[in-house]
């Protein structure tokens, strides 16, 4: 996999990334970057990196497992293999207050 840096959105901070399918259902394996990783279902409204609407409807998996999410619109495995590779946003304003070393 070619890995490359996450563009930047205004007022977006990047809280993931779809790193693969799981099922045939269309589930996402997804690499999170919250510091917990179901932490990234915490942040409200999700856009990916095109600012189209990320909405999460399951989460399984976790503890440094990784996570397995199913997605509204994502209906099979074919679709959710194109996924992979894309960037997933949260709105700054929903995230804690960041300390002084972060």
């Amino acid at each position: 996999m070619v890995f490359r840096t996450p563009p930047k959105l205004e007022d977006k901070v990047c809280v993931g990334v779809i790193i693969g399918a799981h099922s045939i259902k269309g589930e996402l394996k997804v690499r999170s970057f919250t510091v917990a990783e179901r932490d990234i279902t915490a942040y409200g409204t999700l856009v990916d990196e095109h600012q189209r609407p990320f909405v999460i409807t399951n989460v399984k998996g976790g503890a440094n497992k990784g996570l397995m999410l199913a997605v509204e619109g994502v209906i099979d495995r074919s679709v959710a293999e194109k996924m992979k590779g894309i960037f997933i946003y949260a709105d700054r304003d929903s995230m804690p207050a960041s300390t002084e070393d972060e």
